[in-house]
């Protein structure tokens, strides 16, 4: 959208699947610095998909539903599965 990705600024082209999962993070955490302290649904489609597994895991206090579409799996995914 016109700005800089910041994930790959970061971590570079060579970032991993899971340096992704801080933006998901940020956005979480975004909302409850703007005030909001409602649940929230998350979502997302292959990759992403296998991200917002993480994410519910690590906050389930504020994430209520997860919609996963074809969640990817297999080598690259290995940093990025909840226990």
């Amino acid at each position: 959208f016109g700005r800089p990705n910041s994930t790959i600024d970061k971590h570079g082209e060579r970032g991993s699947f899971d340096d992704a999962q801080q933006d998901f993070e940020g956005a979480l955490n975004w909302l409850r610095a703007q005030g909001y302290r409602g649940k929230v649904s998350v979502w997302g489609s292959s990759y992403s998909a296998a991200l917002v597994f993480e994410l519910a895991a690590r906050n389930p206090t504020a994430v209520s539903a997860v919609l996963a579409f074809s969640p990817a799996s297999g080598e690259p995914m290995d940093g990025c599965r909840p226990e």
